[in-house]
């Protein structure tokens, strides 16, 4: 089994390192790709990596949907800089005693925007410049994605040892009557070394490119490693803190750090902090919802959870850019 687990890791460091640090020329495309989904990870600086145990994790890491035996769903909304919306759907469920299979999508719109240009133009007779969009003509831009996700858990002497994960996703974006797609491909792992650690790793969008009159550009693509750690896990409190370090194919690397506690089951805390420029300091809640029902089994009531929503919440200052909120509810049944 070591050595199954050895041969597994090399495979997937080579894998995950030759296309994260790819040289691009001309910058990328689909950079909605790297606004983060998910209040909870956001809230925690990002760093879910290692962690990525609920509803969102397909979008972090795909092999983190094994992680959760149970159907889960997770909508959300992201009211981002500039007035863009993003909203997502995710869900994930059970197929075999090792195997889950997801499901996520997507949908960036903004705001329509002034048509502007370097020309000059005849309004009314007069000849102006249009670099403030003089004309008041406008025109729309939206992103979307698919996502098919499978993962597997894997189990030796009765425990957990690892989890894989494989997301293929379907990328669109739209200017105006510009229009192309892309299809894409990310890889996971996470390492449960005993109840309170993980080691996570993920790459992103694999072998992606969109064009747009001419010119073609790739797509971003990621590189993380995450680790999480349980400090405190029993029914009363839970206190995780993660790390994770990213690299994109056209940034320099990025560090997230994270915590989150979790008081009964039912209500929690979160802080994080990103080395970026903008929107370095996190923060967000969230609280759950338990639907239980008792039974008696030789004379003693146990209560049993039949299904829990949760709802969760962060928050960025942005600066001069303003702030962003994100919100979701998650259903788990």
């Amino acid at each position: 089994m070591k050595r199954i687990l050895t041969i597994i890791l090399t495979l997937s460091l080579i894998a995950l390192s030759v296309p994260a640090f790819a040289v691009t020329t001309g910058g990328t495309s689909a950079q909605f790709l790297k606004i983060p989904i998910g209040p909870r990870a956001e809230a925690m600086g990002g760093a879910f990596t290692g962690l990525a145990d609920d509803g969102s994790a397909l979008f972090w890491n795909p092999a983190g949907t094994a992680q959760v035996n149970k159907a889960q769903m997770v909508g959300g909304y992201v009211g981002y800089v500039a007035k863009i919306k993003y909203e997502y759907f995710a869900a994930s469920f059970p197929i075999g005693e090792y195997d889950y299979f997801g499901i996520g999508l997507g949908a960036l719109n903004t705001p329509p925007m002034l048509v502007t240009s370097i020309e000059t133009v005849d309004i009314n007779g007069e000849i102006i410049n249009n670099l403030y969009g003089a004309t008041q003509d406008e025109f729309n831009a939206s992103d979307n994605f698919f996502i098919f996700n499978y993962s597997r858990r894997f189990v030796y002497n009765q425990r957990d040892l690892f989890y894989l994960g494989v997301n293929l996703k379907y990328i669109r974006e739209s200017l105006e009557e510009y229009k192309d797609f892309t299809v894409c491909g990310d890889l996971g792992l996470i390492f449960k070394l005993n109840e309170n650690f993980r080691l996570g790793l993920a790459v992103q969008n694999m072998g992606g490119s969109l064009k747009f009159i001419e010119e073609e550009e790739q797509i971003p693509q990621s590189m993380r490693f995450g680790v999480s750690y349980y400090f405190m896990n029993n029914e009363l409190n839970r206190l995780v803190v993660a790390s994770d370090i990213i690299k994109f194919n056209d940034e320099d690397i990025n560090v997230g750090l994270g915590g989150e506690y979790v008081f009964r089951d039912l209500f929690s805390l979160r802080l994080g902090y990103k080395n970026t420029d903008l929107g370095s300091l996190t923060a967000g809640c969230g609280v759950i919802v338990k639907f239980t029902k008792t039974r008696k089994i030789k004379g003693t009531v146990e209560r049993i959870e039949m299904a829990r929503i949760g709802i969760n919440y962060s928050f960025v200052d942005f600066g001069d850019l303003g702030q962003t909120h994100r919100y979701s509810m998650s259903f788990t049944f």
